[in-house]
């Protein structure tokens, strides 16, 4: 599967592969995305947000990295911002994996019953 590349790092090209950040994440309906076109439009804009998911999540750990003082949210409450960001856009990513695998399985029972209704 090609790589989709990300620029939401400060404009750096980083690229992902999107089998990596979607399989990662544990979407429930990535089986039933295989029914989709690879270049299905629902799929790109999957990949763009696991590779922003992924981007937010590598931007988070190299900014813990560079800061030798403390972080003040995640003295509060457990989390950077980025890391929280990250785990927002992840719980987008699954809601959105939710919805587009509904709608391909519902795209795909409606094709065989029309090649069967089709044949008669």
């Amino acid at each position: 599967m090609s790589e989709v590349g990300s620029s939401a790092a400060g404009g750096r090209d980083q690229s992902v592969a999107p089998s990596a950040t979607i399989h990662s994440l544990r979407l429930a309906g990535t089986n039933s995305l295989a029914m989709l076109d690879a270049k299905d439009s629902k799929l790109t804009l999957l990949r763009a947000a696991c590779s922003l998911e992924a981007s937010l999540r590598r931007e988070a750990k190299q900014l813990s990295e560079r800061t030798q003082r403390p972080d003040v949210m995640r003295a509060t409450t457990g989390a950077s911002s980025l890391e929280r960001a990250a785990d927002e856009a992840a719980q987008l990513i699954r809601q959105i994996d939710e919805l587009v695998s509904n709608a391909a399985r519902v795209s795909s029972e409606r094709g065989r019953e029309g090649a069967v209704g089709g044949s008669s």
